[in-house]
């Protein structure tokens, strides 16, 4: 299993209200009750707001690891 960073978990927070906010559309909240279609709108949701916010969360995380805690500056 993979270990998510803080931001990562934001990241997919984010992500997955789009797929809530689709299932409020449609009036149901039972993943398991969804149809195939469904499952897929659901999907592309949260797989769609991912690919709108990774590039800004990939930069924060980067940016994270510039820092140095001597205050020394990065290694490029």
């Amino acid at each position: 299993m993979t270990d998510w960073q803080p931001l990562e978990n934001e990241m997919l927070f984010e992500c997955g209200k789009a797929g809530g906010e689709y299932l409020e559309s449609i009036g149901k909240s039972d993943l398991a009750a969804l149809s195939k279609d469904e499952w897929l709108v659901f999907l592309q949701s949260v797989v769609g707001r991912l690919h709108e916010v990774r590039h800004d969360y990939d930069r924060k995380i980067e940016a994270q690891f510039e820092e140095d805690p001597f205050g020394l500056p990065p290694l490029r």
